[in-house]
């Protein structure tokens, strides 16, 4: 019987160790989890590099599709060119349906799904780091007379905010840029061209989300507002696909989070130096 005791002392013990370290465990992996969804401020620029130029219209959807990074591959998998009906249709965040209408930007988050889910990460995690970011390098760009007002995209000061939005009352432009001149080169004159733009993009219903620079957020404008929105209102049909969330914030994919990203594919940048090690 006294060994019989003893060996239970022992299982208890046993017992008590396990979850002991188990618990330990847990804590490191927590740690880890932690650590991998705080994107440093210089990780955070480098994310935003590629589009901190973007019109805040395009902006206004490439964030909160970025946190369904699934759907977006799902959609670029699917030729949709010049059925939008059939865009509207599917069951996909209306991010990601809006993204759908532009090939050339979805399949830029699809074949970077890394990059895409980082962005998405951040952007959940870090929506205040991840705006500031995004107005740090705009403000760049002005400075070296990169980002300026053209006939295709209008810039001016919102507060202390740098606002891009369309020029034209129904076509869109994409700017085409290099991330790696646009913020650290001047442009001297008119003849270096570090800002190119292709070939110009319907204004639709599905643009129904603008960006929020004082409280870090997209929302859905609904159609409602005066600048741009006014401007492209009499050339969009208004549907309730778009608009039914009007004034709220934009819905994101929490789940994002728990997603594990590979940052060794994602490229990095030559972007000015703010001296923080973040």
């Amino acid at each position: 019987m006294i060994v019989i005791r003893d060996l239970s002392k022992i299982g208890l013990l046993f017992g008590l160790l396990l979850v002991a370290v188990t618990a330990s465990m847990a804590s490191i992996r927590l740690d880890v989890n932690v650590r991998l969804l705080s994107y440093s401020s210089r990780e955070v620029r480098n994310l935003v590099a590629p589009i901190a130029l973007y019109p805040d219209p395009l902006l206004a959807i490439i964030l909160p599709a970025s946190t369904y990074p699934d759907q977006v591959s799902d959609a670029a998998n699917m030729n949709y060119r010049g059925y939008e009906r059939a865009i509207d249709r599917q069951n996909w965040d209306i991010s990601v349906r809006a993204l759908t209408h532009y090939p050339n930007l979805l399949r830029k988050m699809a074949n970077n799904l890394d990059w895409t889910a980082a962005l998405g990460q951040a952007y959940v995690e870090q929506p205040q780091h991840v705006m500031d970011a995004i107005q740090m390098l705009r403000e760049q760009a002005f400075a070296n007379g990169v980002l300026r007002s053209t006939r295709e995209q209008r810039i001016y000061r919102e507060g202390h905010c740098l606002r891009i939005v369309p020029a034209q009352a129904y076509i869109i432009y994409i700017p085409q840029y290099n991330p790696d001149v646009v913020y650290i080169a001047r442009r001297p004159n008119n003849s270096q061209i570090l800002m190119a733009f292709g070939t110009g993009l319907v204004i639709g219903v599905w643009l129904s989300n603008d960006t929020d620079w004082t409280n870090h957020r997209v929302y859905s404008h609904g159609w409602q507002g005066g600048g741009w929105i006014a401007k492209a209102r009499p050339h969009v049909t208004i549907n309730d696909t778009y608009t039914a969330n009007k004034d709220h914030s934009a819905v994101v994919n929490h789940d994002i989070s728990r997603r594990q990203v590979d940052l060794k594919k994602v490229r990095n940048y030559h972007l000015p130096d703010r001296n923080d090690n973040r």
